[in-house]
């Protein structure tokens, strides 16, 4: 089954719901600016955080520079955690994140005087995927959770081959990894043999790479995907 993007798999496959939020002490640039003299597009913006916003605010980017070449917007990824700190820290002007500001952000940014400005940009996804070669098809989320965990280390132990289950999930401060924890952990830990990837690209690489693994990642990073991963149900 090929991944796409259609909003009946997004209500099929996706575990939860995501919010996916620009958050800036500034006002978003290109939500709209038809009609504005170019010369008010000419400074700058750095824009950083969540990597599972990082491709549709790099269009957006792209899309506003080709109507206004003398702007300038650099997008980077990092996690939802490295945006909201670099913003509060006044580096950068547009945080991404795919989770809301946590109580002591909030306190803090109250601290510095800053005026916080959230804006919805979208709804994505969190998709638990497997190697297209296993034949694991649908898990339970108290399985979900065993796995991560590491109470069940074998494909053998859910219906699968005696092999070891190799279990990739996002590094801390992503804002998909804090869903995943709160919806699928509910207060456990990851196993200590977890390994753990900077983007949901590199996520899906390791697990189609890779016929014993398992892990999550932002459904649009699925986008490009082939028959090598498969969504588990």
């Amino acid at each position: 089954m090929r991944a796409s993007l259609d909003l009946q798999m997004l209500k099929r496959t996706a575990l939860f719901a995501v919010p996916t939020l620009a958050v800036t002490a500034l006002a978003l640039l290109f939500l709209a600016d038809d009609g504005v003299d170019a010369r008010q597009n000419s400074g700058s913006l750095q824009i950083l955080g969540s990597e599972t916003m990082r491709p549709l605010v790099t269009a957006c980017a792209e899309a506003f520079l080709t109507r206004h070449p003398q702007a300038d917007i650099i997008v980077r990824g990092g996690g939802s955690g490295d945006g909201v700190a670099a913003l509060l820290a006044g580096m950068a002007d547009i945080s991404m994140t795919s989770r809301p500001f946590s109580d002591k952000e909030r306190e803090f940014s109250v601290m510095r005087g800053i005026d916080i400005v959230v804006s919805e940009l979208a709804l994505d996804g969190i998709a638990v995927i497997v190697n297209g070669a296993n034949p694991v098809t649908t898990l339970s989320l108290d399985r979900l959770k065993s796995i991560f965990t590491g109470d069940v280390a074998t494909w053998h132990d859910l219906g699968g081959n005696e092999r070891p289950i190799l279990v990739f999930a996002r590094a801390a401060g992503s804002g998909t990894a804090s869903l995943f924890s709160e919806r699928v952990l509910r207060g456990s830990v990851e196993a200590l043999g977890t390994q753990t990837r900077t983007t949901n690209e590199a996520i899906v690489q390791e697990v189609a790479a890779r016929p014993d693994a398992i892990g999550y990642t932002s459904l649009g990073a699925l986008r490009n995907a082939d028959r090598r991963v498969r969504i588990v149900a």
